[in-house]
């Protein structure tokens, strides 16, 4: 490894000497691969990782894209089965993602996108979504940040792909929002795993290839043999005003889930009602968004009926509060919980949290802590009193708005 950069240079003064010319005028030379202590790997220390082992046990795909996410230049890898089996998770999300999409294309061909004003919010979302990673990805290629592009479209198809457009593609492909519905979100998919599937060939080459042919994107023809993909066209978007429809649907769905969470509510029962009451300050357009996406709401958090409330009016009874950037959010829990029990449990919460809140607080004033034990520890104890103060503040929120 340390003798690699004497070989360039002295084929580069080869070149200039009997060819006048350099002979390359890149050179990429990866990272050393190490264990997960960072340890170099020896047969003496017992800790190499024997790469046809692990293209057994994983897959030639999981250790490549593993290779390729880890690698910042100018730093070491450090291997391990643990990262390996993450890459493993994702080659099965990819291909359960390509299954759902394949089992609901029903042949459709590939074929321009219908009007951005037939698109739903979420398809044009998708669609910019791809054009930006594209963008992203061939930029971090063309300058060899492997490991940036590798994460680039790992986020992309795990967070943003399978967790939000997929289920909020469903309804539709299922036919519950009318044939012309079914067949624009069918192009739209197309569209969208075909770039997805070119970008992500040179980290995936074995699982793509497959899932190229199963699609029949390239009626016969290899995946390599196509390119990069193009940006897919899209129409102007609606006039916004100064906001981004999806950011502020999916902070409403996530603070939605988050307050059925802190009442334990299980993933399958449906909450009533949520009361929306936007602030002063949310800007125009924020309510005709959300009402005119609350079925795909009322999808993602198993709620019944959503409603907007006018600023300044009473809470609801019996519900659970969220402060979010454009208002705030209220589930309706008094028909399916006992509030008394709520509060009583939540009460208990609330004390174990400030006992440990003033746990916390006692440790980071002690000097002989903060002098003797490893900064990592001390960080976490701060890590630790942060958390807690934010539960204590979401308790004490809740208490209040139960009261009513």
């Amino acid at each position: 490894f340390d003798i690699l950069f004497f070989w360039v240079a002295r084929m580069i003064m080869m070149g200039l000497k009997f060819m006048g010319e350099e002979p390359f005028s890149d050179v990429y030379i990866h990272a050393l691969v190490r264990d997960e202590q960072g340890q170099k790997m020896s047969k003496s220390k017992g800790n190499v990782i024997d790469p046809l082992e692990v293209i057994e046990e994983y897959g030639a795909d999981s250790l490549r894209m593993t290779l390729a996410s880890l690698t910042v230049q100018g730093r070491d890898i450090f291997l391990s089965p643990e990262r390996i089996e993450s890459s493993r998770l994702f080659m099965n999300k990819v291909w359960n993602a390509s299954k759902l999409a394949l089992g609901n294309l029903d042949g459709q061909e590939m074929t321009d996108l219908p009007g951005s004003d037939s698109l739903r919010q979420h398809d044009r979302w998708i669609i910019r979504r791809v054009n930006e990673v594209n963008e992203q990805v061939r930029d971090h290629l063309k300058g060899y940040f492997y490991g940036e592009a590798a994460r680039t479209l790992y986020q992309f198809v795990w967070n943003e792909l399978c967790d939000w457009y997929l289920e909020m593609a469903k309804p539709a492909l299922r036919g519950e929002e009318g044939n012309k519905r079914q067949t624009d979100t069918r192009i739209v998919l197309a569209r969208v795993f075909d770039s997805t599937l070119r970008m992500l060939h040179p980290f995936i080459p074995f699982l793509t290839e497959e899932l190229w042919e199963t699609f029949g994107f390239g009626y016969g023809s290899l995946i390599e043999e196509q390119g990069w993909p193009e940006l897919i066209p899209l129409g102007a978007p609606p006039a916004l005003d100064g906001f981004e429809p999806m950011e502020v649907f999916q902070e409403l769905v996530r603070s939605i889930r988050n307050l059925r969470a802190e009442a334990r509510l299980h993933p399958q029962q449906e909450v009533p009602e949520v009361v929306l009451s936007l602030s002063d300050s949310a800007v125009k357009g924020v309510g005709e968004m959300i009402d005119s996406n609350s079925d795909l709401v009322s999808l993602l958090c198993r709620v019944g009926e959503i409603r907007f409330m006018e600023n300044g009016s009473p809470r609801p009874s019996g519900s659970l509060m969220s402060v979010t950037d454009f208002g705030e959010v209220f589930l309706v829990v008094g028909q399916i919980l006992d509030i008394k029990a709520e509060m009583a449990r939540l009460s208990t919460e609330l004390e174990k949290a400030r006992r440990d809140l003033a746990r916390s607080e006692k440790k980071l004033a002690d000097p002989s802590f903060l002098s003797r034990a490893p900064g990592e520890i001390v960080e976490q104890e701060r890590e630790r009193l942060s958390q807690t103060e934010d539960k204590i503040k979401v308790i004490e929120r809740n208490l209040k708005s139960l009261a009513g």
